[in-house]
């Protein structure tokens, strides 16, 4: 093994990295998918705990419960982090959404969005 690696370093002394935007992006979403799926493990947590304590003063057994509004929130407005904010379509009017079960339109969503993590920052 020894032999193998001094053997490459003699063959690649002048070695140059080559970087390609397809690699970057996708490092960058998944980066990104990774810091997600973080947040919403934590949201997982709570939304179990606050089970089992429900379940101890409840006196009952349930496995599981109906997802939070922030869970669904992270489930469907992720789009916010990985879109230039050039291309979202910000109109004034709104709509009923049957994620956050009132009239919203992309501001509201993205507002709800961005106060679920402090490194969700607008720039």
């Amino acid at each position: 093994m020894t032999v193998t690696l001094i053997h490459r370093q003699t063959i690649f002394l002048m070695q140059i990295s080559i970087v390609d935007s397809f690699h970057v992006i996708s490092d960058i979403t998944r980066r990104l998918n990774t810091y997600l799926n973080s947040v919403k493990r934590k949201y997982i947590g709570k939304e179990r705990k606050a089970l089992k304590e429900k379940n101890l003063f409840n006196n009952t057994n349930f496995k599981s419960l109906k997802k939070s509004k922030e869970l669904r929130i992270l489930n469907n407005f992720s789009y916010f982090l990985l879109r230039n904010q050039d291309n979202l379509d910000y109109r004034l009017e709104q709509n009923y959404d049957k994620i956050l079960h009132y009239t919203a339109n992309d501001y509201d969503r993205e507002k709800e969005f961005m106060l679920l993590d402090p490194n969700f920052i607008i720039y």
